[in-house]
């Protein structure tokens, strides 16, 4: 079905009966929410200009999308990001999907559009990543069913959130990436914390990880434990207050923890042994 907008651009309306939702407001960044099932086999969504960057999200099914210079099968699990332009929808009998759609008037975010190919972006997106999606389009239905003097505000929010999910998807770093970002992190910290009475519980909360995960990590990149790692900075820190700085031996023992200035006496002198 196709009907005028307020500006008399033309916009294709899914089957009778389908939940959608169009701007009456040229103002608004947002032009049009989709959600729910479809049947393109039945209702086939034929060729038309889109004046607007969509974003659609197929929950289940699959989907035949037909643009400009390309065609591609959408599947459960992927989004699909296109510029202006003409394109199509299709099923083969039989065929349904559910989807979420989001169609906006200005184009998204440069380090979002640097991923675009003849004018689309393809990729799919974990399970997690899915209920995000859905619960950001929950949100934009629950904004346009009770709009205000926000409601502008609250849509450009939620597509900043929609974006740069989706930016970070498409830019995952690779498990060993990760682990050596969490491993600076910890790192980091421990230079910071060295007068905690019990570093390796605390650092286990600061990185949300458990003693294991923690331990299996300083075993592969140091090749000793955490409380090893810590003690040996706790060791270099105190010759280094003792020697340069020329703090006494009490101050010392007070800035890294020590109950008594003897512990850190006697955990210096094993230390000094060791090496």
């Amino acid at each position: 079905m196709l009907c005028m907008s307020h500006s008399g651009e033309k916009i294709m309306s899914p089957a009778p009966g389908r939940p959608n939702w169009k701007s009456d407001h040229d103002y608004h960044d947002l032009l049009y929410l989709g959600w729910g099932e479809r049947d393109f086999a039945k209702h086939p969504l034929y060729p038309h200009f889109k004046k607007g960057w969509s974003v659609t999200i197929l929950l289940s099914g699959t989907v035949r999308w037909r643009g400009d210079n390309q065609q591609l099968i959408l599947k459960k699990g992927e989004v699909l990001l296109t510029a202006p332009g003409t394109f199509s929808l299709s099923h083969q009998t039989g065929e349904r999907c559910e989807l979420r759609v989001w169609i906006w008037k200005n184009p998204p975010r440069d380090d979002l559009l640097s991923f675009f190919g003849k004018g689309a972006l393809h990729h799919t997106i974990s399970a997690k990543l899915r209920t995000d999606f859905t619960r950001i389009h929950d949100q934009c239905c629950q904004e346009v069913s009770a709009p205000d003097c926000y409601s502008d505000q609250s849509f450009r929010s939620l597509r900043d959130h929609l974006e740069i999910l989706l930016l970070r998807s498409i830019q995952t770093p690779s498990r060993e990436d990760r682990e050596s970002r969490r491993m600076q992190l910890a790192e980091d910290w421990i230079r910071e914390n060295l007068h905690l009475s019990q570093p390796v519980e605390c650092l286990c909360d600061y990185l949300r990880i458990s003693p294991n995960s923690l331990l299996r990590m300083f075993r592969h990149h140091h090749q000793q434990s955490p409380r090893q790692f810590i003690q040996n900075h706790k060791m270099l820190e105190a010759n280094r207050l003792l020697r340069e700085e020329g703090l006494l031996l009490k101050e010392v023992a007070y800035r890294l923890g020590y109950q008594y200035p003897n512990d850190l006496s006697r955990a210096l002198k094993k230390y000094a042994s060791i090496l």
